[in-house]
């Protein structure tokens, strides 16, 4: 767990950078294909996802508190433009930006470090398949199912 909380410290740190999933697994020390794995299991969102939600929550926290502009915000957070920004920001908060300093709604930030990760053995047994041999149902340890094996050409 201690390598997956490097990931998430990481992401925290460059939060304003313009980060790739590849920079955060190699800071977690797994491969990219593995850390997204993991990650998607034990948080439920993928590390692309998460780093958007993140962003979009310490934008809106920053809206409440700072008086900036959107589109400053937009680009700091990495995204490409305004027009980007407020459609993300209203997918995840079902409100525009512009807004938001006056209403002075509260919004739910996304936890920084999971205390308690949402995970079961099932999902952990699920993101860590490719490390070691599976097989699936109805199939033998080293071989194929016996209807497998009857289908010779």
């Amino acid at each position: 767990m201690q390598r997956f909380f490097k990931s998430i410290d990481f992401i925290e740190q460059h939060l304003y950078d313009k980060i790739s999933v590849h920079e955060v697994a190699a800071a977690s020390h797994y491969s990219t294909y593995h850390f997204s794995r993991i990650f998607k299991a034990l948080v439920g969102d993928t590390p692309k996802e998460y780093l958007r939600k993140r962003r979009l929550t310490v934008a809106a926290k920053r809206l409440l508190g700072e008086d900036i502009g959107i589109l400053e915000l937009a680009l700091e957070c990495q995204f490409d433009s305004q027009e980007a920004f407020t459609r993300a920001f209203k997918g995840l908060f079902n409100i525009t930006p512009a807004p938001v300093p006056q209403t002075k709604r509260s919004f739910q930030i996304a936890v920084q470090r999971p205390v308690q990760p949402a995970y079961t053995a099932l999902s952990a047994k699920r993101a860590f398949h490719g490390a070691g041999n599976y097989y699936p149902p109805g199939h033998e340890a080293g071989g194929h199912s016996a209807a497998i094996r009857q289908r010779r050409f």
